[in-house]
C-alpha cells in the first residue's frame, strides 16, 4: 500500500530525501537519538522509514512512533554535510498519514476550530483560567496517562486577553495608531499564558520611544503545520495575514516597516509563510511579512536597548549572572543566534555566561513536552547539566514553549536557577530600583 504526499509538500520532501547519503553524522546532535540510542529516532533512520512507505515496502499503519517523536528542531542539520532539512520530510509524511489514516477529532477541533479563531481561542483561555483558579486542572494529575499528569505543572497560568489590554492601556503601552510602523504580534502562548512577557515588551518599546501597535492575533499556524495538518495551517495563516495586513494594497503593505514578536517560533514560521500560503491573493502579504518579521529581542537589540541598559540599567534582582538558551527556531531556522548577544551582554550585574551547547534542543517543541513527556524529560537532562555548569542564577530564552519547558524541568530537578524570558530580564534591569515590575 503506497502513500501519496500532498502536492504542496511533495517537492520539498523529495528534495530533502535525495540529499541524505546515510553517513550517520546526524547521530551526534539529534536530541531524541541521544536520549534513546534507537536508530529510528535519528534522521537517517527516519528517512529510511519514509522511503519504505513511499516505495510501498511498509504500510502507513506499520510506522513506529518515531515519525511523531521527531522534534523538527533541525539540530541534526548542524552536523549534516548535505544539509538535510528533516522537518520538511517529517511534515510531509505526517500530512500524508493524516490524509491516509485520518486526523483525530480532538486534534482537528483544536487545530482547525480553536487555534486559528481568536474569539474561540480567547474563550478557551478564559475557561482555562477559571478552571485553574478552581484548581480543576489538578484533577488531571489523578489520571494514569503521563501526558495528563504533566499538563498542570507544565501549562502557564492562563489569562483572559482583556486583562492584558487593560493593563497596557493603564500604562499607555502599544498605543500606536493603525499607521504605526511597528506591529506587535504576541503569539497565543504569550498573549494568553505569559502576559508579563507581553507587558515587558510594551514597556521596553515605550521606554525607547518606539511607536507600536498590538494586533489582535490568534495562532500563527505552526502547531498545525508541525502536525502535518495542512487545512489547520491554512486557516491560521490566512487569518493571521488578514489581521496583520488589513490593507493589502501595495501602499498598505509598505506602510508597515516591522513586525515583531516575543516568540522566536512565530517569527520563524512567519518567515516561511511564502512557502506555505495557499491563497494567491495573500501571496504579496506573505512575502512582505517574511521580509520584515523579527524576534522582538533581535529588533530591540538593534534599536538601542543594549546602549540604554548600559547607561541606565541596574542589576536585576536575583540575577547575579545569567545564561541563555537559544530556541531551535532562533538558531537553526532563522539563524539569528548572534543578533541577541548584544542585548545579553548589555544587561548589568554578574554578567552573561554562555553555557555549553546553548542551541541544543531543550525538549519543549511546541506540545512535545505534553505528547511525549518521557522523551522531553530525557532530552532536558542535557540542557539542565549545561545550565548548572554555567554557574548562572537565571536562564533566559525567547520562545514561550522553551520558557515553559525550562521552568518545568528546573523545578522538577529541584534547581534554584530561575527561567525568564529575556525581555522580562531586560525590563527588570530598567525598572526603578531594578525591581520586577508586573
Amino acid at each position: 500500500m503506497t502513500m501519496v504526499i500532498p502536492e504542496r509538500l511533495r517537492e520539498a520532501a523529495l528534495r530533502e530525501l535525495a540529499k541524505c547519503n546515510k553517513c550517520g553524522f546526524c547521530q551526534t546532535n539529534c536530541p531524541t537519538y541521544l536520549a534513546t540510542g534507537v536508530e529510528w529516532e535519528v534522521a537517517r533512520g527516519r528517512l529510511t522509514l519514509v522511503r519504505a512507505v513511499l516505495e510501498g515496502e511498509l504500510a502507513p499503519d506499520q510506522l513506529p512512533e518515531s515519525v511523531w517523536s521527531c522534534l523538527l528542531c533541525r539540530n541534526c542539520r548542524t552536523h549534516c554535510p548535505p544539509g538535510v532539512e528533516m522537518d520538511k520530510v517529517m511534515i510531509a509524511l505526517r500530512a500524508a498519514l493524516g490524509d491516509k489514516l485520518g486526523v483525530s477529532p480532538l486534534r482537528a477541533l483544536v487545530m482547525r476550530g480553536v487555534l486559528p479563531k481568536r474569539g474561540r481561542l480567547a474563550a478557551a483561555a478564559t475557561l482555562g483560567a477559571i478552571g485553574q483558579g478552581l484548581r480543576m486542572d489538578r484533577l488531571l494529575g489523578l489520571l494514569p496517562d503521563a501526558r495528563a499528569r504533566t499538563a498542570p505543572d507544565f501549562a502557564p497560568r492562563l489569562r483572559a486577553p482583556g486583562a492584558l489590554r487593560r493593563a497596557a492601556r493603564r500604562e499607555g503601552l502599544f498605543g500606536g495608531s493603525r499607521h504605526a510602523p511597528v506591529v506587535v504580534f504576541l503569539g497565543c502562548a504569550t498573549e494568553f499564558g505569559l502576559q508579563p512577557v507581553a507587558l515587558a515588551l510594551g514597556r521596553l518599546l515605550h521606554r525607547l520611544g518606539i511607536e507600536a501597535r498590538l494586533v489582535d492575533g490568534a495562532c500563527c499556524g505552526l502547531p498545525a503545520h508541525s502536525w502535518g495538518d495542512v487545512a489547520g495551517a491554512d486557516l491560521a495563516v490566512r487569518a493571521t495575514l488578514q489581521r496583520l495586513f488589513p490593507d493589502r494594497s501595495q501602499a498598505g503593505l509598505a506602510s508597515i516597516q516591522h513586525v515583531i514578536t516575543p516568540c522566536a517560533s512565530c517569527a520563524s514560521f512567519f518567515s516561511d509563510y511564502p512557502a506555505v500560503t495557499a491563497d494567491p491573493e495573500l501571496a504579496a502579504a506573505a512575502a512582505r511579512l517574511a521580509a520584515i518579521v523579527e524576534p522582538a529581542s533581535a529588533y530591540l537589540a538593534k534599536a538601542g536597548l543594549p546602549e540604554l541598559l548600559r547607561s541606565q540599567g541596574v542589576s536585576p534582582a536575583g540575577a547575579d549572572a545569567h545564561t541563555f538558551h537559544d530556541p531551535c527556531h532562533l538558531a537553526h531556522y532563522l539563524g539569528t543566534r548572534q543578533d541577541v548577544r548584544p542585548l545579553l551582554h548589555g544587561i548589568p550585574g554578574g554578567g552573561f555566561r554562555e553555557m555549553a551547547e546553548p542551541d541544543a534542543c531543550c525538549g519543549g517543541g511546541g506540545s512535545y513536552a505534553l505528547t511525549h513527556p518521557e522523551h522531553a524529560a530525557a532530552i532536558f537532562q542535557r540542557k539542565l547539566a549545561n545550565i548548572v555548569a554555567s554557574g548562572a542564577a537565571t536562564v533566559t530564552t525567547v520562545c514561550p514553549v522553551c520558557l515553559l519547558q525550562l521552568r518545568y524541568g528546573l523545578a522538577a530537578a529541584g534547581s534554584d536557577v530561575k527561567a525568564r524570558h529575556l525581555l522580562e530580564l531586560a525590563w527588570d534591569a530598567l525598572a526603578p530600583g531594578g525591581e520586577v515590575a508586573r
